[in-house]
């Protein structure tokens, strides 16, 4: 194993991220422990996507309470599958899917 420091533009930062998950090729540390979390730049979005984490708990528990059934996708690729298809229709790239769905909301 090697060690390597990658520095990302901004803008492609998700695609770069999603792609080296994708393959399983790559273990991330980071490197800001020391720093404060709402002194990083995307602090932001942390709290938004802990408020979306919330919500989605609120909506199941919900679901269960009024005996709606909630299925989760069989396999990943239905998954992957499906936020392609949600991508597309919205024409939207998939790493701006986030916002479209946070404005929808």
């Amino acid at each position: 194993m090697e060690l390597y420091r990658l520095t990302i533009p901004k803008d492609d930062a998700w695609r770069v991220i999603e792609s080296l998950g994708n393959k399983n090729v790559a273990h991330f540390v980071d490197l800001n422990k020391q720093e404060q979390l709402f002194n990083l730049p995307y602090a932001f979005r942390l709290k938004m996507c802990d408020e979306t984490e919330r919500r989605i708990n609120y909506l199941v528990g919900r679901c269960k309470e009024l005996k709606v059934p909630v299925t989760r996708p069989k396999e990943v690729k239905e998954f992957t599958d499906g936020i392609q298809e949600f991508a597309e229709d919205r024409r939207k790239a998939i790493h701006l899917l986030f916002d479209t769905i946070e404005a929808d909301i």
